[in-house]
């Protein structure tokens, strides 16, 4: 398991957690009226993260799946909030 951001409570950018294979992005809590994108990249590099399939933006929890193979990285965003109280994990 790997927590892409942690009980955050503005607009940020969570760090990229390695991944291998498929895995569940789980988001909990409150947007706060934001959007969280869930973002993948081949490395760990910020100008390499890009949107993750068709269903990437999400407004309130639920669980993601990320059918992704490979080795690779995932990171979530959270946009245009107010007042949030947001967690986002992976489990594979």
């Amino acid at each position: 398991m790997a927590t892409l951001l942690n009980a955050v409570t503005e607009d940020t950018t969570g760090s990229g957690a390695a991944m291998t294979g498929p895995c569940t992005v789980w988001v909990s809590g409150s947007a706060g009226g934001g959007t969280v994108e869930i973002q993948a990249a081949p490395s760990d590099t910020a100008g390499k993260y890009v949107p993750m399939g068709r269903i990437t933006q999400i407004q309130h929890p639920r669980p993601i799946n990320v059918e992704a193979y490979g080795s690779y990285y995932v990171r979530a965003v959270l946009r245009g909030s107010t007042s949030p109280s947001l967690t986002v994990e992976t489990t594979q």
